[in-house]
């Protein structure tokens, strides 16, 4: 079984997927805090498929962290429809 990083450690390889040099792995916490919004918020994005994440446990406590690099394409891709305005100018 691979052990799964820490928030704000580097992974070599994600979970599985051969993807190499991952950023750096997120809370879901540590996403709101970012992007200004709840945490309840970013778990809304992460179940309707917006943004990726990966469930891990640790020490017996199941948690969801998120590649800083998906949360930057999440960012570009759907944070400009989410701003008051729609981003339309």
């Amino acid at each position: 079984m691979t052990p799964r990083p820490r928030t704000g450690e580097q992974s070599p390889a994600g979970p599985g997927d051969g993807r190499a040099g991952e950023g750096e792995w997120l809370t879901t916490g540590r996403v709101a805090r970012r992007l200004g919004y709840s945490t309840a918020w970013v778990r809304a994005q992460i179940a309707d498929g917006r943004l990726p994440a990966r469930a891990c446990s640790t020490a017996g406590r199941r948690s969801i962290r998120v590649d800083s690099r998906d949360l930057a394409k999440f960012v570009e891709r759907f944070m400009d429809d989410a701003a008051p305005g729609g981003g339309d100018a």
